[in-house]
């Protein structure tokens, strides 16, 4: 009989985490072909992408085989299927969000028509677009360039929140070698379940790519530090390379994860964290001076910081307006109770906060808590269940330290390191600012699952339940909402079939005049003086038009 040698990434849970490298993969060979291009001053258009990104895909491909490292087919599968699904979902679900509509996608055209930020960093039309990290709006447009919607750019979030699922769970499949896969896999998918994530899904939002790869990022570093594979390195430093170009918090908060996780490898093996510490810190380098070039090194070069409009001279303050009245002039964890122990909702300057009856459960109220959620949900960004999943948290830590003070241990470090990126941002009360937050009770309830004591482990599926039931309620309102809204839209849309003026107030609004013209409908701006005395409105947004 003749015996046919394993391949080496079909060892236990190994599969997906090779998902998640050629998700992930997919993204970072994207964001360097088009990076690529606008280098050589070329145009982003499908032409000139393409063999760039086979040039780069063959390297990848050649790096891969060196390095010893191969794919299961169920991960060519699953990653071809999860891009083409993201693909289709992201151009089907329109996006209504202000900011997505306004200058997000503003900026996605504004590239594919010609402006090159690389050497023409201005950008009158807005300051946020001109100074902000530019990873997402360099996918939206490398994937615009062969898919004619705005809305196709918008996979990139479904591509990194499949990835998160898939990373957590290779990794957590590998270190907890002897616990049920069904189970690691429903404990992988609530961390992927985060409610800020699946708030922002279909929206060019990017607070939730941030929490995709924060998560994909920590799981990559997880599953380093107990096999000291090279692949699963390999997933850290793409990751890390995009993760650094999402959002100026992200440069933090990675740099905190890093930091932890070589001090942490420093006492475990030293040969492995010198090893780390040099592939990071170059990754680190690369993304902030290379990639990351616009911004960071053109804002500091005109502004005098790195993170301007946020920080330096002349900054801007965005978040007095935003916050509820009675947030103003508290401290950062005083105002992060009160978001948990408040009703959910979005009250900003004048209006305060709500109060609620924290022990009482009305179903009624909950409910209401749940339709108040969307992908800017300042107060219980995280869900009405938020304040009770964190009781719970910490009654688990108590058990573990008393039923297995050295599990309790390795749960504290955990959180802490965890913790240390939310608190290190001032307004982590506003839940899309810190969507790592969510894992903090996960971990929490996965170190009472593996506890080798019932009573533990019983308390850890009970905080589990909670989880999961806020992540569905918020989850279900959540993506309800937005399709919702996509079909409404898409409904006008469809049914505007004349020539139309459209009022210039609204003009700001780059989204309408896009997705006009593919739809073929023919319009022009009209004056004040000239326009009807009826206008209507396109829904979601502030422009109004007559036919």
């Amino acid at each position: 009989m003749r015996y046919h040698r394993r391949e080496p990434s079909m060892h236990r849970g190994e599969w997906s985490l090779d998902t998640a490298l050629l998700l992930i993969s997919v993204l970072g060979i994207g964001y360097t072909a088009i990076l690529t291009a606008l280098l050589c001053n070329l145009p982003p258009h499908a032409a000139v992408l393409t063999p760039i990104a086979l040039v780069l895909w063959v390297i990848f491909g050649i790096a891969m085989h060196r390095w010893g490292i191969s794919f299961a087919r169920t991960s060519y599968a699953l990653a071809i299927l999860g891009v083409t699904l993201s693909l289709f979902m992201s151009t089907s679900i329109l996006d209504t969000s202000y900011d997505g509509q306004v200058y997000h996608i503003l900026a996605i055209s504004s590239i594919k028509e010609g402006w090159n930020p690389l050497y023409h960093s201005a950008f009158p039309l807005s300051i946020w677009i001109e100074h902000y990290a530019k990873a997402p709006w360099l996918l939206a447009a490398f994937f615009y360039a062969y898919w004619p919607s705005i809305e196709v750019g918008k996979a990139t979030n479904v591509i990194c929140w499949l990835a998160s699922f898939f990373a957590a769970f290779g990794a957590l499949a590998r270190i907890f070698r002897n616990r049920s896969l069904f189970v690691l896999g429903l404990l992988g998918a609530v961390m992927a379940a985060n409610p800020v994530v699946v708030a922002e899904l279909f929206t060019y939002y990017n607070d939730g790519l941030l929490g995709s790869l924060m998560l994909v990022y920590i799981a990559a570093l997880a599953h380093y530090a107990k096999t000291f594979e090279r692949k699963s390195l390999i997933l850290a430093s793409v990751t890390l390379l995009l993760l650094l170009n999402i959002k100026f918090t992200a440069i933090v908060y990675a740099g905190l994860i890093t930091f932890i996780f070589v001090v942490y490898l420093t006492f475990a093996n030293r040969f492995k964290s010198v090893i780390v510490t040099l592939t990071l810190g170059l990754t680190f380098m690369a993304g902030v001076i290379g990639f990351g070039y616009n911004p960071y090194v053109t804002n500091t070069v005109h502004k005098g910081h790195p993170f301007y409009p946020l920080a330096g001279s002349g900054k801007i303050d965005i978040i007095s307006a935003n916050q509820p009245a009675d947030f103003a002039g508290k401290g950062t964890l005083e105002k992060m109770v009160l978001s948990l122990t408040r009703k959910t909702g979005n009250p900003i300057q004048p209006l305060q906060s709500e109060p609620r009856d924290l022990f009482a459960l009305d179903l009624d109220e909950i409910k209401t808590e749940f339709r108040h959620m969307d992908q800017d949900t300042r107060i219980g960004g995280f869900g009405p269940f938020m304040f009770w999943i964190a009781l719970g948290s910490i009654a688990l830590g108590f058990l573990l330290l008393a039923y297995d003070w050295r599990l309790a241990l390795g749960a504290a470090l955990a959180v802490a390191a965890l913790s240390a990126t939310v608190f290190i941002n001032p307004e982590s009360w506003w839940a899309r600012y810190v969507p790592q937050f969510w894992l903090i009770p996960v971990v929490i309830a996965l170190c009472g699952y593996v506890a080798r004591h019932k009573v533990p482990k019983w308390a850890a599926l009970l905080l589990l339940t909670l989880i999961g039931c806020n992540a569905l309620g918020s989850n279900y309102r959540l993506v309800h909402v937005q399709v919702k809204n996509s079909q409404q839209l898409k409904a006008q849309l469809d049914a505007l079939t004349v020539r139309l003026q459209i009022h210039r107030e609204g003009e700001g609004f780059a989204s309408v005049p896009l997705r006009l013209r593919e739809q073929g409908i023919a319009f022009t701006y009209a004056q004040n003086e000239l326009f009807c005395k009826h206008p209507d409105q396109i829904k979601f947004s502030i422009v109004r038009y007559c036919d």
